[in-house]
This record gives C-alpha cells, sequence and structure tokens, in this order.
C-alpha cells in the first residue's frame, strides 16, 4: 500500500508540478480570472506535457547517460531543473514573447487584461486629471508611494499626493494636509494622463 501511495504521489509531482508551476509564475506576472478546479487540472497537465516536449532532447540525452553511466547527483539536479525551473523560464519566456511586436503583428492577444493594466504596470510617475461621472475633476500624482489595484480586482487608484488646479487646469500646488486619495472605478468617468519630467 505504501508503494501504491508513494507512486501516486510521483505521478502528481511528475505530471501535475510543472504545469502548476508555471501556471503560478504566469499568474504572478499577470493575473488571470480563478478557473474551476477540473479545468485548473486539465491545464497544469497539459503545461506539464509542453514543458516535457521542450526538454525532451535533454530528457533523453540525460537518460541515456544514466543507462551508460552512473550520476546520480547529476541526474537529480537536471530533474529539479526539469520540474522547478524550467516551467518559471518557460512561463516568464512567453510573457515576453506575448509583449513582443512580433506577435503583436500575428494579432495574438496581448497579456494585459486591460487598458488599466498596461498603463500602470509600469509605474511611471505622471500627473493625473480623474474626472467622476458627476464632472469633478481630481488633480493629483501617480508617483512612487501611489497604487492602483489590477486585474482580476476592480479597477481602484491611490494617489499620493492631491493638487489644486490653476485657472488654466493645470497643477498649482500640493494639498498641504492631504496624505493622498483612493478613488473606485464606479466612480471614474475618465482618467487623463501628463507627463512633466522636470516636475516630477
Amino acid at each position: 500500500m505504501d508503494f501504491l501511495e508513494e507512486s501516486k504521489l510521483m505521478l502528481f509531482i511528475v505530471f501535475m508540478m510543472p504545469g502548476f508551476i508555471c501556471m503560478k509564475a504566469y499568474n504572478l506576472l499577470y493575473p488571470m480570472q480563478i478557473r474551476d478546479f477540473n479545468q485548473s487540472i486539465l491545464d497544469s497537465v497539459t503545461y506539464s506535457c509542453v514543458i516535457y516536449g521542450f526538454n525532451s532532447v535533454f530528457i533523453l540525452w540525460v537518460e541515456y547517460l544514466k543507462q551508460s553511466n552512473s550520476f546520480p547527483i547529476f541526474y537529480s539536479i537536471f530533474y529539479f531543473y526539469v520540474i522547478f525551473i524550467s516551467p518559471v523560464a518557460l512561463a516568464y519566456i512567453w510573457v515576453r514573447l506575448r509583449e513582443s511586436a512580433l506577435l503583436g503583428k500575428l494579432n495574438i492577444a496581448h497579456p494585459d487584461n486591460s487598458p488599466w493594466d498596461f498603463v500602470f504596470k509600469t509605474r511611471t510617475a505622471c500627473w493625473v486629471i480623474i474626472t467622476l461621472n458627476d464632472s469633478t475633476k481630481i488633480y493629483g500624482k501617480y508617483g512612487s508611494g501611489s497604487f492602483v489595484s489590477s486585474y482580476p480586482h476592480e479597477p481602484q487608484i491611490y494617489l499620493d499626493e492631491c493638487w489644486h488646479p490653476n485657472e488654466e487646469g493645470g497643477f498649482k500646488e500640493k494639498h498641504r494636509a492631504s496624505a493622498g486619495i483612493i478613488i473606485l472605478s464606479k466612480e471614474i468617468r475618465s482618467v487623463e494622463l501628463l507627463k512633466d519630467e522636470d516636475h516630477l
């Protein structure tokens, strides 16, 4: 019975773990919607097969060496790479490929789930003018202390600095008593981003 339990554990590690790690690594870079358990199992097995496919030449070579020579340490290190390291590397490579202009020309979907994520993921400092549903405008700076939510959460933005507007609709001076402002997506009509490197 112990042998059967150990076999099940090994099957789980071999066929599930690489795909599961790949999915989790990708989710850290680009969060996705939470999938149901059965779909996650199927995706894990599929990604594991892809990972083994990419490493198939090396796997055959290592298995040949195992039959002709004894390298237990090298053998263990190699399969540690296959199961734990290569899924992370392949997830990172796939993300960079999806962001590239080459795949963009092939009409392959960009990994960002919304313009909101695409704009704010770089965390580049900028001036922000937010127009609310009641036409009220909020002036502020999206700086190092600011934060925005990301998919799959509802868009929300925290500006660490609020500013008074001038007569021309620009930025006059910072609110002295303000510690920032949080704005919910349901209140936002539009977000205008302005770049002024001299003042940022």
